[in-house]
């Protein structure tokens, strides 16, 4: 098989990565919500949804439904760690990337899979990982892209997982705000809570807004500063219930 329908075309002759001869392999999902609780629980665990493909040397890809690369693998991750020491004696033979190299090199990676061009800041994740994100600039009504990139020593790339902006209605903020100001509301009769942070994501899934908290509450105790303690929480909303403003 050849390039799949609907990738969209900067993938198509991309420099990093080559999709031209793959082969259709099912779908996968992803849950984007794991350890939160909804307040309905019916909406505990969502998930995307990905066309999953495999090139003849055992890469995974997988695309959304607009034809984006969300996951790469360079092969299934049981066969990468019988490579491990084929791999790193075929990398040793290549010069090593320095750390602002490896940097460059992921967001160029992560440049490549962008139609559109975004302000990106790189970061180191982990061992050999960089997170490459627009989350500094997103703006209002919009979830932030973030690519998390996995290099080797020569800059070649091992994984890739990325997420888009997936909300194509505005956020009504009023809703979910009066949603959590009831939550903590709830949450202060069970706790002596002196104060909180909030830290918050978007998602869209077909015709559902989802709304992900992650709430630090600190309680009164007999420590000084008191004590601390996360709650991770969710609400919903239709997107035929948002007003959209002509």
């Amino acid at each position: 098989m050849a390039v799949p329908e609907n990738i969209q075309a900067n993938l198509q002759e991309n420099p990093y990565l080559d999709i031209t001869d793959l082969t259709y392999d099912g779908t996968e999902t992803q849950n984007i919500a794991i350890g939160y609780d909804f307040e309905d629980p019916a909406d505990n665990d969502p998930v995307l949804t990905y066309n999953r493909y495999r090139s003849k040397d055992g890469e995974v890809f997988c695309f959304d439904m607009q034809g984006r690369l969300c996951k790469y693998e360079k092969t299934d991750l049981t066969e990468m760690e019988k490579a491990e020491t084929a791999s790193a004696q075929s990398t040793s033979a290549k010069p090593a990337k320095t750390r602002e190299q490896l940097q460059q090199i992921s967001q160029n990676v992560a440049e490549s899979l962008l139609q559109e061009d975004l302000p990106l800041e790189v970061e180191g994740y982990g061992c050999g990982e960089y997170l490459v994100t627009n989350e500094s600039t997103v703006k209002e009504n919009e979830s932030p892209f973030s690519a998390i990139v996995d290099l080797d020593n020569s800059g070649e790339v091992k994984q890739l997982s990325v997420s888009y902006n997936t909300l194509s209605v505005p956020i009504d903020y009023d809703y979910f705000e009066q949603k959590l100001e009831a939550y903590v509301a709830e949450a202060k009769q069970t706790w002596d809570i002196l104060d909180y942070t909030v830290d918050t994501r978007y998602q869209q899934i077909g015709n559902k807004v989802y709304a992900m908290y992650t709430v630090t509450f600190r309680e009164a105790a007999k420590e000084p500063d008191g004590v601390y303690f996360c709650e991770c929480v969710g609400f919903t909303q239709d997107v035929s219930d948002i007003a959209v403003e002509e």
